[in-house]
């Protein structure tokens, strides 16, 4: 993986044009067994958009308010509606 092919992934994302590329399957022997097992191998574009997102998390993940629900764990509807129930007294409409 070198820079100029990070730089390439980040101008696709940006201009919408990505295309993922499937895990390529192949099959092993199993042991003591004729059987076969299958085993998938990401390519290195996927492992590269894993990092990509993993940075991007740790960048924007302390930006995003406490209470936005999508980004607290565990953080669902009915925990933003009963957080709006308790919290935001005095509010009638929504």
């Amino acid at each position: 993986m070198s820079l100029s092919k990070i730089g390439a992934i980040i101008e696709a994302l940006r201009y919408e044009s990505y295309r993922w590329t499937p895990v390529r399957r192949i099959y092993i022997e199993k042991p003591n067994s004729t059987k076969l097992r299958p085993l998938g191998l990401p390519s290195c574009r996927i492992n590269c958009s894993r990092m990509m997102r993993s940075l991007l998390e740790a960048y924007y993940e302390p930006q995003f308010s406490p209470y936005h629900m999508g980004s607290v764990q565990g953080g669902d509807v009915t925990t933003a509606l009963s957080e709006m129930y308790y919290k935001w007294i005095g509010t009638k409409w929504l």
